[in-house]
């Protein structure tokens, strides 16, 4: 190292991380669109295209990027207008947007092409849910199980059937199936309390309602069912709900209103990880961590092998300074896809905004094997070696950087470092 003084460098803020630390997973609404639709010619694509595209459209998705999501299944439509998923994904997409009839007419396509295709079946038995067709919606779910047992949500979905059609005993059954497929779920177990409770059995209700109260802190729902059962059953608990809700319920109308739609998302959707990134992320803005950090972290649980999910979490973590947390959710990130560099970048990043200089430039040098030919990673090594003092090893790296970053952006923040340097010497 030099025996100069250090340049000290800021880490640029909270959100300058590397590539996906500042994305958000956005709602966007999808327009009224068939998967017939042509493309224009500059936009025709060929086959060897579509297993990308239908990567892209399960990513956007589970990220709730439904406008990407659409456009990516249409796109890959114009090769493959039977695909079985991509015609589901699209179905899901109008569906969402409250265009029923598209819906209905995309999964009919699916199962006129692939009869046994089960998430196809699973999304006609919601929609005929919602139209209150309760017998296709049934047909429509009990063939979607049969054909894939496996799915917690074909169980979860006819509990639901169940319960709306005053069959709680059978809905119990349904939610006890989803719920070994899906264990530590709290949704799955305040959706049993209910059932249960439909079915008379109290006692049995209030400890799922408990269960889920402690999966989940943040399910208001939960907390409401043991303070109304608790005086009877638990008093002393069903005080503590009480005192929970005053916290949850504090919220001003219109964020109020926001809070009971994610929570309902997620009861609706349990298996969905960008419905609990969503609920954690307004948790995490209304000054609840430990509550966000539990949604976010069952996102992560719901969709462990998405570098780009846990990336996310992340950076919505560090915009909120909670860096601790952040981190493993970033060396998680730079496990699941060893051949990316960017959550070891965003590791190293926040290593030294810690002022962890040693970590921080173990973790940045073992990006830079990953991404030699990266000037991002090159800049932020040449800010961490900045830190550290050692300024000709600084120059060397932020010089190669320069070059790598060509007529970026990037070069003028490069230069500007070098320019530091410079003037301390």
């Amino acid at each position: 190292m030099s025996d100069g003084k250090p340049v000290r460098v800021f880490f640029l803020g909270l959100c300058v991380f590397v590539f996906l630390a500042c994305d958000r997973p956005s709602t966007e609404a999808v327009p009224a669109t068939t998967p017939d639709e042509s493309l224009p010619e500059d936009d025709a694509i060929g086959a060897a295209e579509l297993p990308q595209l239908l990567v892209e459209a399960r990513r956007a998705l589970a990220a709730g990027q439904a406008m990407e999501a659409a456009n990516a299944a249409r796109r890959a439509l114009t090769v493959d207008s039977t695909h079985a998923e991509l015609n589901n994904l699209l179905a899901t997409t109008l569906v969402i947007q409250g265009q029923n009839e598209a819906g209905i007419a995309s999964a009919e396509r699916v199962l006129r092409h692939h009869p046994d295709y089960a998430l196809a079946h699973l999304n006609l038995g919601g929609i005929y849910f919602r139209l209150q067709q309760f017998e296709k919606a049934e047909q429509h779910l009990l063939r979607a199980i049969e054909l894939d047992p496996q799915q917690a949500s074909l169980h979860r979905r006819l509990a639901d059937l169940y319960r709306t059609t005053q069959r709680p005993e059978l809905a119990v059954e349904s939610i006890r199936r989803a719920s070994q497929l899906l264990p530590a779920s709290a949704a799955l177990s305040y959706l049993l309390g209910m059932s249960q409770e439909q079915a008379g059995d109290e006692s049995a209700a209030f400890a799922s309602y408990r269960r889920a109260s402690e999966l989940d802190p943040s399910l208001l729902e939960a907390w409401e069912r043991i303070s109304a059962l608790g005086e009877k059953i638990e008093p002393e608990l069903g005080t503590v709900a009480r005192a929970r809700l005053g916290g949850l319920q504090a919220l001003e109308p219109q964020m109020a209103n926001q809070f009971g739609q994610l929570r309902h998302a997620i009861l609706s959707s349990p298996e969905d990880p960008s419905q609990h990134y969503r609920l954690g992320a307004f948790l995490l803005q209304h000054d609840m961590p430990a509550e966000a950090l539990n949604r976010l972290q069952r996102a992560a649980v719901l969709q462990p092998g998405d570098a780009r999910l846990l990336n996310h979490i992340g950076g919505l973590l560090m915009r909120a300074e909670r860096l601790d947390d952040a981190l493993p959710f970033y060396m998680r990130a730079s496990e699941v896809n060893p051949d990316d560099a960017t959550g070891l970048m965003n590791a190293g990043a926040l290593r030294a905004m810690q002022e962890k200089i040693d970590e921080a430039l173990t973790l940045i040098e073992r990006a830079l094997e990953r991404s030699p030919n990266n000037p991002q990673i090159h800049y932020y090594y040449g800010l961490t070696l900045m830190n550290a003092g050692d300024r000709p090893k600084a120059r060397t790296v932020l010089q190669k950087g320069l070059e790598l970053a060509g007529d970026s952006d990037l070069a003028g923040q490069i230069q500007n470092a070098l320019n530091a340097i410079a003037e301390a010497e």
